[in-house]
């Protein structure tokens, strides 16, 4: 785009009112709908041209040509067409020409029909004598979507010669290359001349090195440039180096101490945007500070371009103070050069680090600051433009490299190489000019296509760093569960064995958090020790804080991640994990106690794991130290002590009173005296009743807020005491409009035990699941993080209770629906142990949902265990298991961990021994300490 470039027209006669702006407004309105962009005149000063047309290709990409528009709004001359040579169109008179440098447009607007007609001025078509000129307009071009691709012939039919553009001084050329390399650039539709070093590092910005290609005097591979007399040719090549190979060191080791000041500035900044996606935000400010303080010559916008990538880093790192400074200082360059567009975009950079960081050092000043600016500036619609252009391209991001999501898949579609190259050319130039968010938006677009193109894992691991550093956190994870759950895992090991939460920077701390968290399963117990250790001084002596801005919140977001490695750390990290527990002062914000209740919670699920036990005194302290805590808290920590002390009746005395969050976190409802059963069960009878009146009266769901179904523990009570059940709350909530999000645990539940359903109880739900299997509800859509649809789990339950209602042909019709349809027929088919179902399983298994994959396996592990078809389910499954996911192998580990010791387990845990992600040795450990005790 053209950026910052005024084009005034010469006194050419306009053919209306010039006062008359109606037919103008409506072409740039037509012209914008085509796609293209238009800048209008100060209407107060008219010379003649009513604006400029910036043309885009189809896919809205800005092509680097324009077009100077006239508009004509004359009724009496529409309604009276003439002809020319057979075309039908007007005759415009009292039309003056004038040989313009640039493509030139005339338009008439008609009123009636509200279309505009062109015509390209050119002298051939201006016909008559100097005192009478006119120009035909034929009614065949017409302005819409069709004739996009002639106005852009149009706007490249006559362009000037990148030399001839006024303004920009041979020592900002290297700027305008990395930052605005648009204006510098030599045009693709011109023919190849010999290029100068500033437009060849032009063309890297862009992503057009195959242009570079037609000059011979310097090879596409620069390897000619790289011992070249001058050091603007060795910036470019080692550049070049950088973009193309993504090799560093040439451009790292680039001295700047005998070259001229430009030269010198535009490597610093090079140098400083390879450290910085680099992850190496400290190194580059020490870069930056050296060249600030060796030399003293930098021109004023070299100056502020420097300082603006000192502040950007220094932001990483938590200096805010410091980055204010240095943002406020270069943001006065736009109005002290505010003919220079490079110092205008830099000033808009500065700017809004000064807004982003006034709220974190708690400075006024900006508000003051953006009325000076405004009021002092020579033209201050000027600025608001600039701040425009900054952000601008995080619009032009989104809006052409758009993302979906579907579960834990990335579905970007999969485009040419020119998007791509557009795509990282955009986060090229945003990064050079230190646009911190329009360079995260843009790295993440190039990131995400470039994870869709990669055929390496070292392309995939540089993919998934750049959003790492750009502190992109929903796509990472999106990525992340790609890896996790499909595969391969390789790229997340890698940057896993690299991570380092100590160097950590503001915008990649949440991201490595997650990484951590999410990734445990690769994680060896060396590398989760230090991970923990990190976290626990994090919590007494924390140094990250501003990351999160409130100590509170960090301390949230560290519990969380230690709630999901606690079991994977060695015993002794995990001692220290509970003896920090013991010492923390009282939690009573409800946010952060849920957090440490989830730590808790894991605590709870290792010790059942491994059989552990606590000492007495030590979990005296912990009861005793919960009594000062929220109460959601001081609940998990009473089950974690009724789990090592069988005479702790504290928690079975709230089970008494009718407490369903204690109820809910009971591990043995077996051993429930009755009487507390049915009490338990009466009372969760009358929050059914309050649940269908919820969903009579349509607002939220309850079970939204909740961590557990009422239906799926009235089921599991059901199921462990027949003598006390109480099905009919049950099945009224399957006869009322309730919400799916009630409904699908206790079905899930009840698909689990479907044997144990009495057959009086299951007839009666014959009628109410048939109508389930159709019932899709709309919360889905709008709460699509919660599994909303019912229609699966209820087919299955019919299935497996009636398999006369669901026959083969309506399980074939399920397995042409969607995932939660295909895994439902899955666990029909395995209830029916047909040996046909084996070759439908093996086509599922590569099914692209992860949880009907998972069905697959979970079938398949289920009839090798039972001796079901053992030998063909165990060859499927070896097949499976070769290329399984790390999830997938979870999957098999937890349902082996779920039965007793047998010589088809000793099997099933043989096939996934070998496989190389840390969980494996990690579980078989936990399911051979279970089968001991057993």
């Amino acid at each position: 785009m053209l950026l910052g470039i005024e084009i005034h027209c010469g006194e050419e006669q306009f053919m209306c009112d010039p006062k008359d702006t109606a037919g103008v407004d409506h072409v740039v309105q037509i012209l914008r709908v085509c796609g293209f962009s238009v800048v209008q005149y100060d209407k107060e000063h008219d010379l003649g041209t009513d604006f400029l047309v910036f043309v885009r290709d189809h896919q809205h990409f800005d092509l680097g040509g324009f077009i100077k528009v006239q508009v004509g709004n004359r009724p009496s001359l529409m309604e009276n067409p003439s002809t020319d040579n057979g075309r039908v169109g007007w005759w415009v008179r009292d039309f003056t020409y004038h040989d313009d440098p640039f493509p030139r447009l005339l338009v008439l607007f008609d009123e009636n029909s509200e279309e505009a007609y062109w015509v390209h001025v050119t002298k051939d078509k201006v016909l008559g004598t100097e005192q009478e000129q006119k120009i035909f307009v034929p009614r065949e071009n017409v302005i819409n979507n069709e004739s996009v691709d002639s106005l852009v012939e149009v706007a490249f039919g006559k362009l000037p010669q990148p030399a001839e553009l006024p303004g920009v001084p041979d020592a900002d050329r290297l700027r305008y290359a990395l930052i605005a390399p648009q204006l510098i650039v030599p045009h693709p539709h011109l023919p190849l001349r010999t290029l100068s070093s500033a437009e060849a590092i032009a063309l890297l910005s862009l992503e057009q090195m195959l242009m570079l290609k037609g000059t011979m005097e310097y090879k596409i591979t620069g390897a000619l440039c790289s011992h070249h007399d001058d050091p603007s040719w060795r910036l470019y090549s080692a550049l070049f180096k950088w973009i193309d190979k993504r090799q560093a060191d040439a451009i790292l080791s680039f001295s700047s101490a005998n070259v001229e000041a430009n030269i010198a500035a535009a490597a610093e900044v090079i140098k400083a945007t390879v450290l910085f996606e680099e992850h190496l935000p400290q190194r580059a400010c020490e870069v930056l500070k050296d060249a600030l303080a060796a030399r003293d010559d930098y021109n004023p916008v070299d100056l502020a371009w420097l300082q603006v990538h000192l502040a950007r880093n220094l932001i990483e790192i938590g200096e805010f103070d410091e980055a204010w400074d240095l943002a406020l200082e270069a943001s006065l360059i736009g109005r002290r050069q505010y003919q220079d567009p490079t110092a205008r975009y830099v000033a808009g950079v500065a700017m809004e680090f000064v807004f982003q960081l006034n709220d974190l050092t708690g400075r006024q000043e900006a508000e003051n600051l953006f009325r000076t600016i405004m009021k002092y500036s020579p033209d201050s619609s000027s600025w608001l433009r600039t701040q425009i252009l900054a952000g601008g391209l995080t619009d032009f991001s989104e809006k052409n490299y758009p993302q979906s999501r579907d579960d834990a898949k990335i579905i970007l579609g999969k485009e040419c190489e020119t998007t791509i190259s557009k795509a990282h050319s955009t986060s090229l130039i945003t990064g050079f000019a230190a646009d911190a968010n329009a360079w995260r938006r843009a790295a993440a677009a190039f990131a995400c296509y470039f994870l869709l193109s990669a055929d390496s894992i070292d392309e995939l691991v540089y993919a998934l760093n750049i959003l790492r550093v750009a502190g992109v956190q929903d796509e990472l994870e999106l990525a992340t569960s790609r890896f996790l759950h499909f595969g391969p895992a390789e790229p997340l090991a890698q940057i896993m064995n690299e991570l380092s939460l100590k160097d950590a920077t503001k915008s990649s701390l949440p991201c490595d958090f997650a990484l951590v968290g999410n990734c445990v399963a690769l994680l060896d117990t060396r590398t989760v020790d230090n991970h923990a250790l990190w976290l626990l001084k994090e919590l007494k002596n924390p140094s990250k804080t501003y990351v999160f801005g409130i100590s509170r919140w960090y301390e949230n977001e560290i519990i969380q991640v230690l709630a999901k490695i606690y079991g994977a750390c060695s015993a002794e990290v995990m001692a220290k994990i509970q003896d920090y527990l013991i010492t923390i002062p009282g939690i009573q914000d409800l946010e952060l106690a849920a957090s440490y209740a989830e730590l808790i919670k894991s605590i709870i699920e290792d010790d059942l794991n491994w059989g552990k036990e606590w000492d007495n005194e030590k979990l005296q302290k912990l009861v005793t130290r919960g009594k000062i805590d929220n109460e959601l808290l001081k609940g998990t920590i009473e089950q974690l002590r009724a789990v090592h002390d069988t005479n702790y009746d504290r928690l079975f005395g709230k089970i008494r009173i009718g407490d369903l969050n204690a109820l809910a976190s009971w591990q043995d409802f077996d051993n429930l005296p009755d009487g507390i059963v049915q009490r338990a069960v009466l009372h969760l009878a009358n929050l059914v009743d309050h649940i269908i009146a919820t969903a009579a009266s349509g607002t939220l769901p309850g079970s939204y807020s909740r961590s557990y179904s009422h239906l799926s523990i009235l089921v599991h009570l059901n199921i462990s005491h027949p003598h006390c059940a109480h099905w009919r709350p049950c099945l009224r909530m399957f006869n009322n409009h309730v919400s799916s999000i009630d409904l699908v645990p206790g079905i899930e539940t009840m698909i689990d035990e479907y044997q144990k359903i009495p057959a009086d109880v299951a007839r009666d739900m014959r009628e109410p699941l048939m109508r389930l299997t159709g019932k899709h509800d709309k919360l889905k859509i709008i709460y699509p993080d919660r599994d909303a649809d019912v229609r699966g789990p209820a087919s299955a339950l019919l299935g497996l209770l009636f398999p006369e209602d669901v026959p083969m042909t309506q399980v074939a019709q399920m397995l042409r629906g969607d995932a939660s349809l295909v895994k439902a027929a899955v666990k029909i088919l395995a209830q029916r142990k047909e040996k046909l179902s084996l070759s439908l399983f093996a086509r599922l298994s590569k099914h692209d949902s992860f949880e009907v994959r998972e069905a697959v396996v979970s079938a398949l592990v289920t009839w090798v265990l039972e001796d079901v078809r053992a030998e063909e389910s165990f060859s499927l499954l070896t097949e499976i298991v070769a290329d399984a996911s790390v999830c997938l192998i979870s999957t098999i580990l937890s349902l082996v961990s779920q039965h007793l010791r047998s010589d088809a387990a000793e099997k099933l845990l043989g096939l996934v021994a070998e496989k190389d992600y840390a969980v494996v040795p990690r579980q078989l450990e936990i399911i051979k300490t279970k089968w001991e005790r057993q």
